[in-house]
């Protein structure tokens, strides 16, 4: 579960990176969503648009051609929703 400690929704989205921080930046097919960081936190990266362009809607895409679990975040190298792995921390 993601959580903000000391700010509510709206500054936190103005306070980190992203493409949008409301649906209505996404256009009439997309929508702003938070993605995690892909690490050993569970923080949120940034909050930005998903579009019919993206590989992943949730982490229940990830993980089907055999790869083991993965979870749905946006990817700045492809700009857009991908996969990544799962990361394993101690």
């Amino acid at each position: 579960m993601l959580t903000v400690s000391t700010c509510n929704e709206a500054c936190t989205r103005s306070s980190i990176a992203g493409n949008c921080k409301v649906d209505a930046d996404c256009g009439a097919s997309g929508y702003c969503s938070p993605s995690p960081s892909v690490g050993c936190t569970l923080d949120v990266a940034g909050y930005f648009c998903h579009t019919p362009g993206d590989e992943c809607v949730d982490d229940t895409d990830c993980g089907k051609d055999g790869t083991g679990p993965g979870v749905c975040s946006y990817d700045k190298g492809k700009a857009h929703w991908a996969c990544s792995p799962l990361v394993a921390c101690a």
